[in-house]
């Protein structure tokens, strides 16, 4: 039996929205701003950054979070397959990252894990998966995408 693994990859926000739920952040002027923490990716919004964050700011009086996800890909024995979880039209991805599907067994390698572009002007987290193991393994991609207002 499959069972969930365990969620890999980059962990940009501290403050995600669960599933497909939404999650609303306030700031008091006409730009948001925002910490991220330069060594693991999390993200707080704060008008002033501590030593070892990078600041960041986006138009807007809110944010509204959504989490997208992709299909499950399945990666055959010593192969390569990449999977995207694409942002909604009018939202950008903020972060982003991966599950395996069987925690006792899973030989799944991550070789890439970043944001894109795709074609149609949509953002999205790319992930590209290696499976070492002798069997067919599957994985799913998260992001965090967010609209400003």
């Amino acid at each position: 039996m499959r069972r969930l693994a365990a969620f890999g990859g980059v962990v940009v926000l501290a403050l995600a929205a669960v599933g497909a739920g939404w999650a609303m952040l306030t700031s008091n002027g006409t730009t948001i701003h925002a910490c991220m923490n330069a060594s693991n990716g999390n993200l707080r919004i704060a008008n002033e950054c501590r030593e070892g964050e990078l600041p960041i700011s986006w138009p807007g009086t809110s944010l509204t979070l959504r989490s997208a996800y992709s299909e499950h890909t399945s990666v055959p024995p010593g192969q390569f397959r990449f999977a995207n979880a694409i942002c909604p039209t009018g939202t950008f991805v903020i972060g982003g990252g991966y599950a395996t599907e069987d925690v006792s067994n899973a030989v799944l390698v991550p070789t890439n894990s970043y944001p894109v572009g795709m074609g149609d002007g949509r953002q999205a987290w790319y992930v590209v998966m290696r499976n070492l193991g002798p069997e067919e393994e599957a994985f799913w991609v998260w992001a965090q995408c967010g609209r400003s207002s």
